[in-house]
């Protein structure tokens, strides 16, 4: 064995094609701890009892959405033929928040206090300061 990658999430799995594409010589193993592949990209079938495969819808479990902006990632998704569905983020909204569902339109749900949109905003310039300090080249 040549190569030995710990995991065997996206990552993982995409390290070992990389690998393989780059040198098709190279005898690669991925180590998973878990049964199954796939890391956080987990999705099940759900159906209800009695109900046909026909009826049946499919339920994520971890790892699920990829932001418009994120083109490496469906670059990625596209190249390992994982399906990827439109999200809808324009129209109502729907916030379930210790179980009091409303649906709003704005950007920003009503009633969310002034204290906390601040502390979220500071929150997020701070982490765009984080991403601009990462070399995209060189991300070590």
């Amino acid at each position: 064995v040549d190569v030995v990658i710990l995991g065997g999430g996206i990552s993982g799995m995409s390290c070992a094609m990389n690998l393989l594409e780059a040198n098709p010589t190279l005898s690669v193993t991925v180590l998973e701890a878990r049964s199954r592949v796939g890391g956080r990209n987990f999705s099940v079938t759900m159906k209800a009892k009695g109900e046909s495969e026909e009826n049946s819808s499919r339920l994520d479990l971890g790892g699920m959405w990829i932001g418009p902006q994120q083109k490496r990632m469906h670059a990625l998704a596209k190249k390992l033929g994982v399906p990827v569905c439109q999200q809808y983020h324009k129209g109502k909204k729907v916030l379930d928040l210790d179980g009091k569902v409303t649906t709003y339109n704005s950007d920003i749900p009503q009633g969310a206090s002034w204290l906390g949109l601040i502390e979220l905003q500071l929150l997020l310039w701070r982490v765009t300061r984080m991403i601009k300090s990462v070399s995209a080249d060189n991300p070590s």
